[in-house]
């Protein structure tokens, strides 16, 4: 923590995850400290259509931004690929994913790999069948915003993504044909404020089909999804 987010910290409650050092997401009970975001429950819808479009096609499915290792273990549990591969930039994640990763590889149904590195850059050139991401999605100007529980204690780097929120979006957009094998998935995490613009980006790409926008349990724009050519 900085020593802004820490006098914040400070000021206000420690999230209840954080002090349990446990989290739930789908059917995973996950460990989690500061060094990652707490799993939330649209994230899980993400992992609804990531498995529904994958299907039982088995491939290689990546995970990008990976942090506690939530998508990337779920996947490996749920799913059918032939295995996943997760990545992060940020070390501490890497590390709080690996110890996820060990407590549960024996009741995982493929092998889960995990790559530190920056978006996709540990990943380029694979010819995954899925890619799968919840990158950090809020402008620097909302920060102050968000709950204080939320920015007094959540990682800054899995948060926060340039001055529109979009900057990683993009980034991930931008590279994922060069990650996906032709036919290949891209789904996407977004906040409702986003995913229109989100789904503008893939649609410019001019490389997708099947392009859609659905929304989370309480009918929020959340998932952006389309398939490579």
């Amino acid at each position: 923590m900085t020593a802004g987010s820490q006098q914040l910290a400070a000021s206000s409650e420690r999230p209840r995850q954080y002090a349990e050092g446990k989290a739930y997401f789908r059917h995973l009970e996950l460990q989690v400290d500061e060094r990652v975001l707490i799993p939330r429950p649209e994230t899980e819808v993400v992992v609804d259509w990531a498995l529904k479009v994958a299907g039982s096609g088995g491939g290689i499915a990546v995970d990008v931004g990976t942090g506690s290792g939530a998508i990337a273990l779920s996947l490996a549990l749920e799913g059918s690929f032939e295995r996943v591969i997760a990545t992060d930039v940020s070390a501490d994640a890497i590390e709080a994913a690996a110890a996820n990763l060990a407590r549960l590889r024996p009741v995982l149904r493929a092998p889960v790999e995990l790559r530190l590195g920056s978006f996709l850059a540990p990943v380029l050139g694979i010819g995954a069948q899925l890619l799968v991401s919840n990158p950090p999605y809020i402008a620097a100007g909302e920060m102050r915003a968000l709950p204080p529980n939320v920015r007094g204690w959540e990682p800054p780097l899995a948060l926060l993504s340039g001055e529109d929120g979009m900057a990683a979006t993009a980034t991930i957009i931008e590279g994922a044909h060069r990650v996906l094998t032709p036919g290949g998935w891209l789904v996407l995490e977004t906040d409702s404020t986003r995913a229109r613009a989100a789904e503008e980006l893939v649609r410019a790409q001019r490389r997708y089909t099947d392009i859609a926008v659905h929304s989370d349990l309480t009918g929020r724009d959340r998932v952006v999804v389309a398939r490579l050519r």
